[in-house]
Formats: structure tokens, C-alpha cells, sequence
């Protein structure tokens, strides 16, 4: 792993709130900017080489929207591409569809705005201009505009969107404690929900197109059919058996709501799917036990979405606000005992708190990079690369770090795996909850602890003391963690390793 944090202004410095990979990469040659090498008497030419070129887009506390392109090639090369005016306030998060033609944007003002490419006119050649005339910012290379005239509106503040696996439309969540879907092609309302106690601010569609699931500051993990807006599932509070969480925690048997309220002070909420559809990973899981605090992230199973109960808990020693998936499939490692998440295969994904970055591997039970140190204010979100090579970190900072990993680290790359039976099954809307709870019986939860005897650090040790603090500046050390025989043994007791 290596880290970059190129010293450019990418909103005036201004906070950055959003960052987004658009879905595809290409091949392009660059030339070598070494003027030494340029032109010489026997070669008129310059030399070039093949990069692989990556776009993104940004969102400030500024009203614009910038696409950027970037390549590895010595170092980090950043250049502007684009710059979106047309949000009155404070844009709070951006993404690309899935198809990569369009974007959607929403603000503070609660408005989500739809753009695409235009062809580029000879009026469109302009240099963009911003409201301050002080600003000087380079002209626009493509020339995106907004596909539709009205905005999608909410009354307060966007706090979250995504896209539907067609590009076809969009779902947003906002301040006012609703959630719109509409049509992007012709801007129609296609459903709402409303009536959170308290707004929601995590929003994911599935992969599959079947469901989208949510997260709110009132505590609740929702699932909701894509195609009406119809409450599906719902988890608030659940019972757990007795276990150890750690060697300082013990859980009682009792009844637990499992998510952190409104007092984390956090804008979003990430919840994410995986590339497969099969898990969901939601943050901000947050147990009371006593007096004590247990953070972490919650890990949902598509084939236990009928129960509404999360199958696993990667504990932190901070509360997580967001969960980002790589794209990339892995083969699973013959040398690791045992899969945590009993997949057929390996996901790599990254959970976010306000000050640190944890990578994931689906076998483990624990994060094999730790990242942290690199902004001084706090993180606002993070997204993986299309070839699941690059992780951006944006943060509060006004800077944007980058992160590569190599997939030869990682592991031997597979093809994205066939849809398994049991996942197809679809869930009903219940009509008696209580007695839906009865029925579904204390499901185990597999905990990722933190401490156990035979580790000889603290139960801190895990998370706190990892390659990241011995590594030197900008460059990010591998550990391989291995889950030890005796918590192994333990955890058996409540789930099927």
C-alpha cells in the first residue's frame, strides 16, 4: 500500500463532503514530463507510456460539483476535467450512476439534481466561472449539464442517494425524515416514505434490484422493496445471548438496541452492499452493556433478511459511519483456517470512522491495514476504485488522500461468482411483528473481538498497534491477521464458523 495526498486546492478550500469513482477506467499514453527527455535533436517526439486513467467526482461546502482525472505514473497526476454549477447551497454528497452516463447531486437546500454529458459546443469552450471572481479555475474539458430542469425536492437538507443498478432512478434520503425514488428520464415520483422519527442519513439499492435498505438516526435498519417504497424488515432492538465481547465486556442475555442514536454526531450514516448482493454492512452498531460502550459494524446476510438480524459484529474502538465495498472478487486463501463470513469467495471492504480507515478481508475477523493519521479534521466518506486498486478518503480538511493496493497483496483475483438459490427468495411484508419475533428465536451473532488471552497486548492491540504506526511516511505496511484457535473455539458456541 502507498499513500498519496496531492497538495492541490480541489474546492478552495473548502471542506470536502463527497467523493465518488466513476464505474470504469480506461488505458490512455501520457507523455513523460520530464523535459529532459522531451524532443530531443534525434527524437522530434516525446516518449509516452500507458497509464490507467481514473475520473471522480467531488462535493464541498462550496455550491459546485468537479470531475477529476487521475494516474499513477512517479507519483500522483491530478487534472481537472469539469466543474457542475448549479446548486444554490452546500453540496452534500455526489454520485455516478451505475452506467456511468449520469451523475445526481443534492444540497442543503434539499434539492438532488440529475446531470449528464452534453457534446462540447463552441459556446461550451468557455472557461467556468464561479461566484467569487477571484477564483481561476481551469476551462472545462467536458461539458456536462443538468438532464432534467426541476430538481428532485425535499424540504431540508439531502443527506444520502444512490442509484438503482439500471441507472434508471434515484432514491434520496433528507433531514426532513423522508425517502423519495424518482425516474430520472422523466422526473415522476415513484414512491415515498415517510415518518422516521428521526431522519435517516444511509441509503443502499441492491445489486439485484430488489431491495433498498436504509439506516437512520432513530436507531433503525430498514428494508424496503425497490419497486414501492413497501417496509419490508426493520431492526431496532434485538435479543442476544450471553458471551464475551472481550476480555473487559461481558454481554448479558437481554434485549439490545443495536444501533447508535442521534447523540453520534455524524451527517451520514454509509450502509453498503456488497458487489454480490449476498451481505449488507451497516455502521454506527453501538451495544449499551452497562456502563460500558461496544462500537462497531453490523454485518447482515441476504439469506437471514427475513429475520431482519445482523449475523455479525467487527468491533471498533470507535464508532464507524461508513462502509465502502471494492468492486473486485478474490479466491480464497488455502493457507487462512477457517471464513468469517463463510462466503465463497473474498470481499475487501472499508469501514470508515471520523479519524481512521479499516480494510477488511472477508475471511478474516480482522482489518489486515489500518489507516489513520492522514487528515487533521474529520474523514467524510471514501470510495473504491472501479479495478478495486485505488481507495480515495475525502475529509473536512479540504484534502483528499489516496490509497493503492495492489491485488497481488491480496490475493489472486476471480470472476464475479453465479447468484445462489437460497439468495433469490424474497421477503413478504409481516403484519404482526411480535409474533414474527417469537418465531425467529435467538439467531447467533458472530462478534469480532477485540482482546483475547493469548494475544499479549491489551485488547486494544488488535486495532491500535497495526503496521500503519511503524510504517514509514506515505507508504501503508501489510499485516495478515490470523484468528486465534481459542476465540475459534469460543465463538462456535453461538454461529457455524
Amino acid at each position: 500500500m502507498q499513500h498519496y495526498m496531492p497538495q492541490i486546492v480541489w474546492h478552495d478550500r473548502e471542506g470536502i463532503l463527497s467523493v465518488d469513482f466513476h464505474l470504469t477506467v480506461c488505458e490512455k499514453d501520457v507523455e513523460d514530463e520530464d523535459p529532459g527527455k522531451q524532443k530531443s535533436k534525434g527524437n522530434r517526439e516525446a516518449q509516452k507510456f500507458p497509464v490507467t486513467v481514473y475520473k471522480i467526482a467531488t462535493a464541498s461546502m462550496q455550491r459546485e460539483i468537479r470531475l477529476w482525472e487521475l494516474y499513477f505514473k512517479d507519483g500522483l497526476v491530478v487534472n481537472f476535467v469539469a466543474n457542475l454549477a448549479g446548486h444554490n447551497g452546500t453540496t452534500n454528497v455526489v454520485r455516478f450512476s451505475p452506467d456511468g452516463q449520469m451523475i445526481a447531486s443534492g444540497d442543503i437546500d434539499g434539492c438532488v439534481l440529475i446531470w449528464k454529458e452534453f457534446p462540447m459546443e463552441e459556446e461550451s469552450r468557455r472557461e467556468a466561472q464561479l461566484d467569487d471572481d477571484s477564483s481561476d479555475i481551469p476551462p472545462n474539458k467536458e461539458n456536462w449539464g443538468r438532464a432534467l430542469r426541476t430538481p428532485f425536492r425535499h424540504d431540508r437538507d439531502v443527506t444520502n442517494l444512490c442509484w438503482s443498478p439500471d441507472s434508471l432512478m434515484v432514491a434520496s434520503v433528507s433531514m426532513d425524515d423522508s425517502i423519495l425514488c424518482h425516474r430520472v428520464d422523466t422526473g415522476r415520483r415513484v414512491w415515498s416514505v415517510r415518518g422516521f422519527r428521526h431522519f435517516p442519513n444511509g441509503i443502499v439499492w441492491d445489486p439485484r434490484g430488489k431491495y433498498v435498505v436504509t439506516l437512520s438516526t432513530d436507531r433503525r435498519f430498514d428494508i424496503l422493496d425497490a419497486l414501492k417504497g413497501t417496509r419490508l424488515r426493520c431492526c431496532h432492538s434485538v435479543d442476544l445471548p450471553t458471551m464475551q465481547l472481550s476480555e473487559e465486556v461481558n454481554l448479558p442475555r437481554e434485549r439490545y438496541k443495536v444501533f447508535h442514536d442521534d447523540q453520534l454526531i455524524s451527517f451520514t450514516r454509509t450502509v453498503e452492499f456488497s458487489p454480490c448482493g449476498s451481505v449488507v454492512f451497516a455502521p454506527a452498531a453501538h451495544l449499551e452493556v452497562g456502563a460500558k460502550n461496544v462500537y462497531g459494524t453490523f454485518v447482515f446476510k441476504r439469506a437471514d433478511f427475513d429475520k431482519c438480524r445482523p449475523s455479525a459484529m467487527l468491533q471498533s474502538e470507535k464508532p464507524t459511519i461508513a462502509v465502502k465495498c471494492s468492486p473486485v472478487y478474490y479466491e480464497l486463501r488455502d493457507d487462512v483456517k477457517g471464513n468469517f463470513l463463510g462466503l465463497p469467495y473474498r470481499l475487501v471492504y472499508a469501514v470508515m470512522t471520523k479519524d481512521a480507515v479499516m480494510v477488511y478481508d472477508s475471511q478474516y475477523s480482522e482489518p489486515f491495514y489500518y489507516i489513520d493519521n492522514m487528515h487533521l479534521n474529520v474523514l467524510t466518506s471514501v470510495s473504491w476504485s472501479p479495478d478495486g486498486k485505488v481507495l480515495a478518503i475525502s475529509s473536512m480538511e479540504a484534502y483528499i488522500s489516496f490509497v493503492t493496493v495492489e491485488h497481488r497483496v491480496i490475493g489472486k483475483v476471480c470472476e464475479k461468482p453465479p447468484v445462489k438459490e437460497e439468495d433469490t427468495m424474497e421477503i413478504l411484508p409481516i403484519k404482526k411483528k411480535k409474533d414474527q419475533e417469537k418465531e425467529g428465536g435467538d439467531t447467533p451473532l458472530i462478534v469480532r473481538r477485540k482482546g483475547h488471552k493469548e494475544e499479549a497486548e491489551s485488547s486494544t492491540s488488535k486495532i491500535a498497534k497495526t503496521p500503519v504506526q511503524q510504517a514509514s511516511e506515505g507508504e501503508l505496511k501489510e499485516n495478515k491477521p490470523k484468528t486465534p484457535q481459542s476465540c475459534q473455539k469460543k465463538l462456535s458456541e453461538f454461529f457455524n464458523c
